[in-house]
């Protein structure tokens, strides 16, 4: 394969580039970053926080479990461990995810929980400026678990929130 030979324009526009990829970051001191995973649920970008995060999956084989709600999409077993998996589109009114989406793991107070989703982004930051809170209050008003919304419409769930929801807990007195 033969190379073509740049140009010293396009030499330039590449050394400048470099240059500005290679500067640090600088924030205020009051600058918090924020780090989530970015999954796709329908239509909709969530972002899942980074310390809730226990881990992101692909071709796990569910186990149904007989007479659960229906948000209740079965058991896994990853890495040694038995997880429940919800659907998270029950609480975001987005379709429910077909079993060859992917499961991201939660870890909270309770445990760890598994939520399909229906495919990983990656991995994003955000400064405290870039979310607001208000459309979030908006939004989680609706019975939705969301902390903020990004300005480019990612919603960031409220991880904690959701993980102590009581509806989570199936028993035999549990909602359907």
């Amino acid at each position: 394969m033969k190379r073509s030979k740049l140009t010293e324009g396009d030499a330039s526009v590449l050394r400048c580039r470099a240059e500005a990829l290679a500067r640090p970051l600088t924030l205020d001191r009051d600058q918090v970053v924020l780090s989530f995973v970015v999954v796709r649920l329908g239509a909709e970008r969530i972002g899942l926080p980074i310390e809730s995060l226990w881990g992101a999956f692909y071709n796990v084989k569910l186990t149904p479990v007989p007479q659960a709600p229906r948000w209740l999409a079965g058991l896994a077993q990853v890495r040694g461990e038995l997880i429940s998996v919800a659907q998270l589109g029950h609480w975001f009114d987005a379709p429910y995810v077909a079993e060859s989406g992917a499961l991201a793991v939660l870890e909270g107070p309770r445990g760890l929980l598994g939520v399909l989703v229906d495919e990983v982004l990656g991995f994003v930051d955000f400064r405290q400026d870039q979310l607001s809170h208000e459309l979030a209050a908006t939004l989680g008003s609706t019975g939705r678990p969301i902390a903020a919304v990004s300005s480019d419409l990612v919603s960031i769930l409220d991880a904690k929130r959701f993980l102590e929801d009581p509806r989570l807990i199936v028993d035999d007195r549990a909602e359907v």
